[in-house]
């Protein structure tokens, strides 16, 4: 059996079901998870490794060769290849992101367990700092609580964390710096805060538990069992309630 990996796991937030057909069918990359692994990897130095840019027309011989020759690497176009450099040099230089990811902060591949299960992960560290570079519209400081909690990063950072604790480690800060993807490139670092990180574990744990049952029964059920009641009101918005607790979206 595979091990679990947060960019599965986390869909186990949608539903069994939508982490069961991940698993077996993967997923299709966007142009903006493709971006932000560019920047990432400009970043952290290891573009040479999974990056390559096409400058040509995508198409005829010699698209057919170039994509026979670096069939193993992720071609990317000239523009994205620009602007992900623009993106990258306006975390490095930061005053505060910079010294941060240039600090020798390098992705570590781990593995631990969880009870049964194996688990694997990619966190980039550096001695007892855990940090996460996140490429997002959602960087002002405004905005970004309420994205990280959408998009769970607390919650991987979280996973991140225990893998390291279980090999060994020890994590002191825990930051994540979220830079936007279009000019004028603003870059902001954050630090989580401890309650913020056991929040994250809570909810990993939970999407972990659920995993187990779904692996023991064979079940991978999709958003609900029943048919759920569902509210709208002018004042209060859209009100679902599942499995006797409700949520105001």
């Amino acid at each position: 059996m595979d091990p679990v990996r947060w960019s599965n796991l986390e869909y186990m937030a949608d539903a069994p079901a939508v982490y069961r057909y991940r698993l077996e069918n993967g997923v299709t990359v966007s142009t903006a998870m493709r971006f932000g692994s560019l920047v990432h990897a400009i970043v952290l130095g290891t573009v040479t490794d999974g990056f390559v840019k096409y400058d040509g027309q995508r198409r005829g011989n010699d698209w057919a060769e170039f994509k026979a020759l670096h069939g193993s690497q992720e071609i990317v176009t000239a523009d994205e290849w620009d602007r992900a450099m623009e993106c990258a040099a306006a975390v490095l230089s930061d005053p505060i992101c910079g010294p941060l990811v240039k600090s020798g902060i390098k992705e570590h591949r781990l593995w631990w367990n969880v009870g049964p299960r194996t688990c694997a992960g990619t966190p980039d560290v550096n001695g007892n700092i855990l940090l996460d570079l996140k490429v997002t519209q959602m960087a002002n400081p405004l905005r970004i609580a309420w994205h990280v909690r959408k998009m769970m990063w607390h919650a991987q950072l979280a996973w991140y964390k225990h893998g390291i604790e279980a090999n060994g480690g020890t994590v002191k800060d825990v930051y994540l710096v979220a830079v936007t993807p279009k000019p004028p490139y603003m870059a902001v670092a954050y630090i989580l805060k401890p309650e913020t990180i056991e929040f994250g574990t809570k909810q990993w744990r939970a999407l972990f538990e659920r995993l187990l049952v779904c692996e023991d029964s064979g079940q991978w059920p999709g958003y609900a069992q029943e048919i759920l009641p569902l509210g709208i009101d002018d004042d209060e918005g859209v009100t679902l309630t599942i499995d006797g607790e409700e949520w105001n979206l």
